[in-house]
């Protein structure tokens, strides 16, 4: 996200906030997922609520392999733990779970620490064995500590199908699943006010029901346009912001996106829905 007043002010997300102080309330360690599409404000809200807490936040590398998310891992521990020797490069993630317990006991914090893994998806790269060292890092060691892991992501079925129900070292391990929603029309119009924003309701409505309560989109809007001039700079003009963002948002979100695109374009062919048979026969799949 851009660093627009976003970024200062919380806009709606309540209840959300409220799980996410309840759990770092809770007397016992906490494993939370947040779940919900890219650019809704999930790294934002994390951040927001825990600013103080976080000893350890790492981001997956979009189309990293093993080596690179280690060295990811690397750099990130010598941001936080800078007194921390990790020795060696690693090659396995248990390794690097391993040295991030040992460096969460050297801090000799007292209060309950949280450890952020943002875009699990992109960390957990194919055959690099990262799932099952999450798990093992948390049973084996978080969950005996003040602790609380908080994993993220925005491909909502790959969290639900290899963390939430996965059957091996994570099984039943999530103890909260907080889902977040694009901005009700209330909560677009409270983020248009918070940066001086001025449009009627019925511009406010032009722009939801354009862009929608994407936080990220919103974030672009300037002050001083209509919504008509707004929606026009953000989705029409040359370097338009949205322009090219549904292909960046399937790339993002998919290994194999052009598959997607061609289910999306059968169906968008015809005037009524399409059975199995008949996607995959429109699509070419």
């Amino acid at each position: 996200m851009s660093s627009g007043s976003y970024m200062v002010e919380l806009i709606g997300r309540a209840q959300q906030a409220q799980e996410l102080n309840e759990a770092v309330a809770s007397p016992a360690p906490e494993m939370v997922a947040v779940v919900g599409r890219r650019r809704i404000g999930k790294t934002f809200l994390v951040r927001k609520i825990y600013e103080s807490r976080i000893i350890f936040e790492l981001t997956g590398l979009q189309n990293g392999g093993k080596a690179e998310q280690l060295r990811n891992f690397e750099l990130a521990m010598s941001r936080y733990f800078p007194n921390y020797a990790l020795g060696d490069p690693l090659s396995e993630w248990l390794d690097a779970f391993y040295k991030l317990s040992e460096a969460i006991e050297q801090s000799g914090r007292n209060d309950k620490v949280v450890v952020f893994l943002d875009e699990l998806p992109w960390l957990s790269s194919p055959r690099s064995g990262f799932i099952s060292a999450l798990g093992w890092f948390w049973n084996t060691w978080a969950s005996r500590q003040n602790i609380l892991v908080v994993i993220c992501g925005s491909a909502a079925s790959w969290m639900i199908n290899k963390v939430i129900n996965d059957r091996g070292g994570l099984h039943n391990r999530v103890t909260r699943i907080i889902g977040l929603q694009p901005f009700t029309l209330a909560e677009t119009e409270a983020f248009c006010v918070s940066r001086s924003i001025r449009l009627s309701r019925y511009q406010i409505l032009q722009i939801h029901l354009t862009i929608g309560g994407v936080p990220m989109y919103l974030d672009r809007l300037r002050p001083g346009l209509s919504a008509i001039q707004n929606i026009q700079q953000l989705c029409f003009e040359p370097n338009g912001y949205l322009k090219g963002e549904f292909d960046r948002l399937f790339t993002s979100l998919f290994a194999h996106p052009d598959r997607h695109v061609a289910v999306i374009k059968a169906l968008a062919s015809k005037k009524k829905g399409l059975d199995r048979g008949a996607i995959a026969n429109d699509s070419q799949l």
